[in-house]
Formats: structure tokens, sequence, C-alpha cells
């Protein structure tokens, strides 16, 4: 069984090749609130779902559960996100990588941020997490942890390195503009708008934690 467990928000979900293939054979599917709406859109069903159900339609989820989803009451809701318990949930039920959906917030930037940044929960360890809304893609990098991450993708495709903490020591690989063993801090633009220069291309982190970016350019698949 794959160790893979996409936790679905509720944030636009384009139905892409790209995010088709990122969720291909993953085991469990968690649904925080209303993200089993944007599960059922792309034909899947959740197999838990928390939350404290304020934007959930009372049929949907009656519907979810009569499918056979299990129901995880959000512990606190006013101390943390849907999302963060999802995360969270999804460590205590054995992922070894996690495949988020959902994570922009739409019209709320606020939420759009948050999601990003829990994607950084050190409850998270050193799992593979990354965010995938369709026509890219988003994955946490921490020198303590999960260090490197190559993006399949194809000639052209942007990339960028979003640095959270106060001093990131990146080199990259298959990169148009490369970097070795450079010095990058938060608030520095340096590291938006870096291209694939073929199908495989990414960032290793030596020093600090970053948000490392794939956004696919352009119409077709991957």
């Amino acid at each position: 069984m794959s160790g893979l467990v996409v936790v679905a928000l509720s944030g636009p979900t384009p139905d892409t090749a790209l995010l088709r293939a990122r969720i291909d054979g993953a085991s469990l599917f968690i649904a925080a609130d209303a993200g089993a709406q944007r599960l059922a859109a792309l034909g899947l069903r959740p197999d838990v779902l928390t939350g404290d159900f304020d934007s959930l339609p009372a049929a949907r989820r009656e519907a979810a559960v009569r499918a056979g989803a299990e129901v995880v009451a959000h512990p606190e809701p006013q101390q943390t996100t849907d999302g963060a318990v999802a995360l969270r949930l999804a460590v205590e039920r054995g992922a070894e990588s996690i495949v988020v959906l959902g994570a922009h917030g739409g019209e709320r930037m606020d939420h759009s941020l948050g999601n990003l940044l829990a994607l950084f929960d050190p409850a998270l360890g050193s799992l593979p997490v990354t965010a995938v809304d369709g026509h890219g893609e988003a994955t946490a990098l921490r020198a303590d942890g999960r260090a490197s991450v190559l993006f399949q993708g194809r000639a052209g495709d942007y990339v960028s390195l979003l640095p959270v903490s106060d001093a990131v020591r990146v080199s990259t690989q298959g990169l148009l503009w490369p970097l070795a063993d450079a010095s990058l801090s938060r608030g520095m633009s340096r590291g938006l708008s870096n291209e694939l220069l073929g199908a495989r291309g990414g960032y290793a982190l030596s020093q600090g934690a970053a948000l490392a970016v794939h956004v696919v350019r352009g119409p077709g698949a991957l």
C-alpha cells in the first residue's frame, strides 16, 4: 500500500494532468470540511472527514458518511484551522508523504498564506509535503528534513524558491539560472522566476527552510 495521503482543503482544485499525476496511487484521502466537495468534483470520495463543518452542507457530509467516510471531530476549532488538523491527522494515520489540494484560499489571501505556511508545521517532521493547485505545486524544504526536490515538468516551466527562514543556502540542478551554495534570506526576490532547462530540475538546501514552487507554463500536459 502506498504511503501517500491526500489532504483536500476547500480552495479551487482544477482537474489537470499535474494534479492527477501527483495524487496517483494515494492510499488515503482526508477532507477538511468543504474539501469533501472538492474531492467529489474530481470523482473521489474522502476516507476521513474532519473540521468544524461550517462550510460543508449537511447533505454532502451525510452522503460521505453513507459511502463509508470516518468523521473525526475538530478538537479546538478556535485554536487551529481545519487544514492544520487534517495535516496532523495524516501523520497520525501513517503518511509517508502528503499532497495538499485546495490550499489556495480564493478570495481569502490570509487562508492561502496560512495554508502554505502550515506545510512547515514541526508536527509533520521530515515528511515530504507538497501543495498542488492544478497548475502548480509548492514543496516545503528544510535542511533538517526534506532538503531537496526535483520537479518533473518541461523546459520553460517556472520555478521559484521563497526563503521562510532568515538564512538559506541553496544549490540548483537543471535550472536556467544556476545557484551554487548561494546565500538567500527571507524577503529576497533573487529566487523568483527561474526556469526548467528540461524535464527535471530543482533545489537542494544545506541551511534553512524555503518553499520551492513549480508552475506549469502554457497549455498541455506534463
